[in-house]
């Protein structure tokens, strides 16, 4: 059996729907796959996929009961507050059989000042800590060292504008391009399931398409990301700017979003996916089955994925 921890899903923590809709679609994905090959136990019981979070009152007494019970475990959860990090190493005292990241691989990827020098050596914007200064040139992002998605991020155009961030916020080059994602499973090789757009409106996530292609050399340069963080496991997401060359961003040392549209697009079970790849086992060859668009989207949807109160996710055929 794996213990299945998703944040937002499996916590009564205050969380906006537009976030939360997001965790229980990776929850369903990967509940789904799990049951089909190996069983899955998560204090929240069966996901109910349309209009209400399964949710258990104590979370933090029920995290370390199961951590007692099962065999293996999958934790997805925000870096923030160092959260992710926080919990992988709770799971790594319990001796379990951790089919993700381990602490050292998140506390590096979870930092994003730790990532940016682990990656030295692949193309990146320049980056620094904000100390109230800065030798980079306008136009800037800004955004805590530790977080994930949006949050917190900023473009600063002008000296003003820089005066008002916190101390210690990481500051990138502004690099123009298409925002996209890879979706990864790293074990003895680094293997790609899937390469995403990232869209965005009013400044968050709103979905994705996939699988895309990418050319060899940009592709090397994504999984040369990955091979420079040591403690990977398991799922592995690579935002990057593509435009004139590649720019990798952050990299995350968790499953993300576009994870819940896998079987859609490729008509692989990721849950077994990463049994497999835990166990060492050949991964079954990967094929693009069609296209599809993951929509997040400020509503509740009939025929969703997952819903949360006004938000939904919504997997579309493309072609």
């Amino acid at each position: 059996m794996v213990f299945l921890f998703e944040y937002a899903t499996c916590t009564r923590e205050a969380l906006p729907a537009s976030i939360a809709v997001e965790g229980l679609a990776m929850f369903r994905a990967l509940y789904e796959g799990f049951s089909e090959v190996e069983g899955v136990a998560s204090f929240t019981g069966r996901p109910m996929p349309y209009f209400q979070l399964p949710v258990a009152e104590s979370w933090e007494r029920s995290f370390q009961e199961m951590l007692a019970k099962e065999e293996h475990a999958l934790i997805v959860a925000p870096e923030s507050d160092n959260l992710l990090l926080e919990l992988t190493r709770r799971l790594e005292k319990a001796g379990m059989k951790n089919l993700g990241s381990s602490s050292r691989g998140v506390a590096i990827a979870g930092d994003k000042y730790a990532c940016y020098r682990a990656l030295r050596g692949v193309n990146q914007p320049r980056t620094e800590l904000f100390t109230g200064s800065t030798t980079l040139d306008f136009p800037l992002v800004a955004k805590p060292r530790i977080g994930e998605g949006c949050e917190g991020l900023r473009i600063v155009s002008s000296e003003e504008e820089l005066s008002s961030l916190p101390r210690g916020y990481l500051l990138q080059e502004y690099v123009r391009g298409k925002p996209m994602s890879a979706s990864l499973i790293v074990g003895d090789e680094v293997r790609l399931l899937s390469i995403n757009t990232q869209e965005f409106s009013g400044g968050s996530y709103s979905g994705a398409e996939l699988p895309l292609s990418l050319d060899a050399e940009h592709l090397e340069e994504v999984i040369r990301a990955v091979e420079h963080i040591p403690g990977l496991a398991g799922y592995v997401g690579v935002d990057f700017v593509l435009g004139e060359e590649l720019w990798v961003i952050e990299v995350n040392p968790r499953i993300t979003t576009p994870a819940a549209a896998l079987r859609e697009a490729l008509g692989v079970n990721l849950g077994e996916l990463l049994f497999r790849n835990y166990y060492r086992e050949a991964l079954p060859e990967l094929k693009r089955r069609r296209r599809v668009r993951l929509r997040k989207v400020g509503k509740r949807v009939e025929k969703a994925f997952v819903s949360v109160d006004n938000a939904s996710i919504v997997i579309e055929v493309v072609e």
